[in-house]
């Protein structure tokens, strides 16, 4: 199990994140078109940003206390969960994907197809 941190300048690009790793985004870092898959976490907090991320077979994606995601793509056994201040932007979630927005989250021009 590993632990990944993306902070204030520094970003990733392309990569995947699997069972038991997290890649934590935080504090004006930013991340590039991931694939979180198989019990893998992407976490989102502090003004980090994760562009075009792709969740599926388990693989989650959190944002909260100020993360922003920006056209994630949620497929089957994704899930991408928006906490308090947190931001998911232009998401499209696919059959058998999930998107939870919880109390104080956002989430905008959100597509949902089959």
């Amino acid at each position: 199990m590993t632990e990944t941190i993306i902070s204030t300048g520094q970003s990733q690009s392309g990569g995947t994140v699997t069972s038991g790793n997290t890649l934590i985004v935080s504090a004006g870092g930013y991340t590039t078109g991931v694939t979180v898959s198989s019990g893998g976490l992407e976490l989102i907090r502090s003004d980090g940003t994760s562009y075009d991320t792709v969740l599926s077979n388990g693989g989650r994606e959190v944002m909260g206390s100020g993360g922003i995601a920006v056209s994630t793509l949620v497929s089957q056994g994704g899930s991408e969960e928006v906490f308090s201040s947190g931001t998911a932007t232009n998401a499209q979630v696919r059959n058998g994907g999930t998107l939870r927005v919880y109390s104080g989250g956002t989430a905008s021009a959100t597509i949902v197809s089959r």
